[in-house]
């Protein structure tokens, strides 16, 4: 018998066992573990797996059955050190998992244990909060971020309210994948059914409760949620997404999206790079384009050239 299944055994005996042990009994249950014809030899192994198994953590405490010698000791498991007892945890408590399950990277392996953790938590946790989970964080209002939760858990799609960055508000209706934390802000991605398109949204940007739609579809293969929260300049990321081709001069370009999730040079030519990366029709996006003054031009989509145009017609026509 190798070690590993020498200590599972002997660990599940001491944990079966409702009173202490004694090494004689330990050594007639467990036939195949201890099998050496000196019985001191015997023992000294035992000694070895019993500091092997506390060094793991495992609570092994010694009585005597003698209270005059040592020769009668025997051991046990206290199951309430041993055990986890039932996990529970505060609204603040939830919010710094998310928060660090979240940010940690790009692998998945901490939002996966989280979800284990939070497995049948109640959603309540999530509600009744008048003031932000994170000092300095996002309005999460508490009521929305645990609805969706909640769609999520149970596949449900979800409509609501939304306003954009730019003001505008319309009635969305989305099939919710995932929660995101990215730069300070809670996104809901899924698959906005009235435009056919996986997009992501925030949730301090929701203007009315969530409500039940019915049956949501799965998520894709593979799919992270991460992917659909572009990493746009300056923080633009979950506002209306488009893909955009910018041209830069050769002088600047290397610099200008260098932080850019996504960016990616399709020509060079003349002294300018092309380069397409995901952006917006934002207010904001227009002023960081329009902060590289002549060494940016706006090539696609139309739209965001126009909205530069205006932006630059604006301000000349206030000097």
């Amino acid at each position: 018998m190798d070690q590993t299944e020498r200590l599972l055994d002997l660990l599940g005996l001491l944990l079966d066992a409702s009173t202490p042990v004694t090494f004689d009994h330990i050594r007639m249950e467990l036939k195949d573990a201890y099998t050496q014809g000196d019985v001191d030899s015997a023992k000294r192994m035992f000694e070895r797996d019993k500091d092997t198994l506390r060094e793991l953590g495992v609570p092994i405490e010694t009585t005597s059955r003698d209270e005059w010698t040592d020769e009668n000791n025997a051991y046990f498991i206290p199951k309430d050190k041993f055990y986890l007892p039932e996990i529970g945890f505060t609204p603040d408590e939830i919010s710094a998992l998310l928060v660090a399950a979240t940010s940690a990277g790009e692998d998945d392996f901490a939002e996966r244990a989280l979800r284990k953790l939070l497995y049948g938590a109640e959603a309540a946790l999530l509600r009744g909060r008048d003031d932000p989970l994170l000092a300095g964080g996002p309005d999460l209002s508490g009521d929305r971020l645990a609805a969706v939760a909640d769609a999520i858990a149970e596949r449900r799609q979800v409509s609501f309210e939304y306003m954009t960055s730019a003001g505008d508000t319309s009635e969305r209706h989305v099939d919710p994948y995932s929660l995101v934390w990215r730069s300070g802000h809670y996104y809901l991605v899924g698959l906005d059914r009235d435009r056919n398109d996986i997009r992501s949204f925030r949730i301090s940007r929701f203007a009315s409760d969530v409500a039940s739609a019915g049956t949501a579809s799965a998520p894709p293969d593979g799919f992270s949620g991460r992917d659909h929260v572009t990493g746009g300049p300056r923080g633009l990321e979950g506002s209306e997404p488009v893909s955009t081709r910018i041209a830069f001069t050769d002088r600047v370009s290397w610099w200008a999206t260098a932080d850019v999730q996504g960016a990616a040079k399709v020509e060079s030519a003349d002294g300018w790079d092309e380069i397409l990366l995901p952006g917006s029709l934002d207010g904001s996006f227009v002023s960081w384009v329009l902060s590289f003054g002549p060494d940016a031009r706006v090539l696609e989509p139309e739209a965001l050239r126009l909205a530069v145009i205006s932006r630059l017609e604006a301000v000349l026509g206030n000097i």
